[in-house]
């Protein structure tokens, strides 16, 4: 077409998810973090804080970037897979003792209903 050289744009191969470092498989935010654990963002962040998973933070002006190593990330579940489990279910541990009614505080109930409808109800204040 009159000698122009139309070039036609190129896509740019995806980037890819994790970078490799030193340790292996490198995993940037918490997204890639909780991705890798099959867990949303939030279980991610909540296992840090209560469980100890194995995140590092790069500190900045604007704040820190969440990092971490697969390996590592992968360690830390198999050790949390060999924690043993109490043996009784969790309902049998988890079951609250209420009272149970018994034939007395039925009969005293009764008792107290039929005394207050026995008792004429106050109009007037003497």
């Amino acid at each position: 077409m009159n000698g122009v050289n139309w070039k036609v744009p190129v896509k740019l191969a995806p980037q890819p998810v994790a970078a490799k470092d030193s340790l292996g498989l490198r995993l940037d935010g918490w997204k890639e973090i909780a991705g890798h654990l099959g867990r949303s963002t939030r279980c991610a962040q909540r296992w840090e804080k209560s469980l100890g998973l194995p995140v590092h933070r790069i500190r900045h002006v604007d704040g820190c970037t969440v990092y971490a190593d697969a390996k590592e990330l992968d360690a830390w579940r198999r050790s949390r897979d060999d924690v043993a489990l109490p043996s009784q279910p969790m309902a049998e541990r988890e079951r609250v003792i209420t009272a149970q009614p018994t034939r007395w505080s039925a009969s005293i109930l009764s008792l107290c209903r039929l005394f207050l409808k026995a008792v004429p109800a106050r109009t007037e204040r003497s």
